[in-house]
């Protein structure tokens, strides 16, 4: 894996993990699916206390994304050490205990994302019960891609959905604005609807 640049989770703690500078999508079986009772109520300084876990001081890294596995409860954050540019995964339980989750012999799927995919980082995924979700940057257009889920494998096509959105401010249809299900949408060209 090249990056870790987003994170969330699918059905029985599976991890799914958005890499853009690797072109992938990976998920991963964490294995962790026995729920947990928080009995930490407060967790002051977290940026402090992840650094003091790979980077002291806290300033050497960057938190990338969090996602709670809803099936342990436990929180998962993509960190990102700024002096070497390493990625990787820390956990914090409901004790407020710190670890790091390796990503070495892990199960784990990758899914190549299509050739003709210019993708400079993956800003989110998301699991939607038969697909993946993923957006990626740059967006010149308000395209977001999915994946079918089941199977979730290497060979799974990557299928892009795009859409306009009708600013009433000066009354214009643009591609280049963020998602905005709010306002009316048509289909462009590129659908795959």
């Amino acid at each position: 894996m090249q990056s870790i640049e987003a994170i969330s989770f699918g059905p029985q703690g599976l991890l799914l993990i958005g890499d853009g500078r690797g072109s992938q999508v990976v998920a991963v079986d964490t294995g962790d699916t026995t729920a947990k009772l928080w009995s930490r109520t407060e967790l002051k300084g977290i940026k402090d206390q992840l650094a003091g876990k790979v980077a002291p001081p806290a300033r050497a890294i960057e938190i990338q994304k969090m996602a709670v596995n809803p099936a342990s409860h436990t929180a998962y954050f993509a960190v990102r050490i700024l002096d070497g540019k390493k990625d990787l995964v820390l956990t914090v339980d409901g004790t407020g205990q710190i670890k790091e989750f390796a990503l070495d012999n892990v199960k784990h799927v990758r899914v190549p994302l299509p050739g003709d995919t210019k993708v400079t980082k993956i800003t989110d995924i998301t699991w939607a019960g038969d697909r993946v979700w993923w957006q990626r940057r740059p967006t010149r257009n308000s395209a977001t891609r999915s994946l079918p889920s089941r199977p979730l494998d290497k060979g799974a096509q990557c299928v892009c959905f795009s859409a306009e959105t009708y600013h009433v401010a000066h009354g214009k249809w643009e591609t280049k604005a963020p998602f905005a299900p709010s306002f009316p949408m048509r289909r462009t060209a590129r659908n795959s609807w």
